[in-house]
């Protein structure tokens, strides 16, 4: 295979296939025929080895541009998430599977960074509340049943108070 194969290579190759197509369907010879379903096979498999040597090759060079970045904020921009959600913010921590905000990310303005960082920290704030109404609900169940509960079922919450699994549903996440 040619090093210096391109898309336009590509497109000669199947633009080729395509006349033999126009020209098979228009052959009314028999053997015609038959000999351009030939050349119409060879030229496919051709076209098929190349798009699949052009897919190597970009696969080489392509860069993987999905999965989480993170972005440090500016002094204003941790002033102004700070105010507007009460989070203190350092960095935002994009997820970006799709890999286009990667892609855009050299040219992003502060603005759409600021959007990200309160978006994040808004649902850093929903989830802590979440987790102090989960724990403030836990504790207060905890207390009645061992209160009101019998034995066996006083035994079993403390065996489930007792369990890291347990416990870690009612605790923040760990940070990297």
């Amino acid at each position: 295979m040619s090093e210096s194969l391109d898309l336009s290579q590509l497109d000669r190759e199947q633009a080729e296939l395509m006349r033999l197509v126009d020209e098979m369907t228009a052959e009314p010879d028999g053997e015609r025929k038959q000999a351009l379903v030939k050349r119409i096979a060879e030229r496919s498999d051709r076209l098929q080895r190349l798009c699949e040597d052009l897919e190597r090759r970009a696969r080489e060079t392509a860069r993987d541009l999905r999965g989480t970045f993170e972005v440090e904020l500016t002094a204003e921009q941790r002033a102004e998430v700070k105010a507007r959600t009460g989070v203190t913010l350092e960095h935002v921590t994009v997820e970006d599977e799709g890999g286009g905000l990667v892609a855009a990310m050299p040219s992003m303005d502060r603005a759409q960074i600021l959007t990200l960082a309160i978006e994040q920290a808004e649902r850093q704030q929903r989830d802590e509340d979440a987790r102090r109404a989960a724990q403030a609900e836990l504790a207060r169940i905890t207390d009645e049943l061992r209160r009101d509960a019998p034995e066996q079922v006083r035994q079993e919450i403390e065996r489930l108070l007792d369990d890291p699994e347990f416990r870690a549903a009612f605790e923040p996440p760990r940070r990297r």
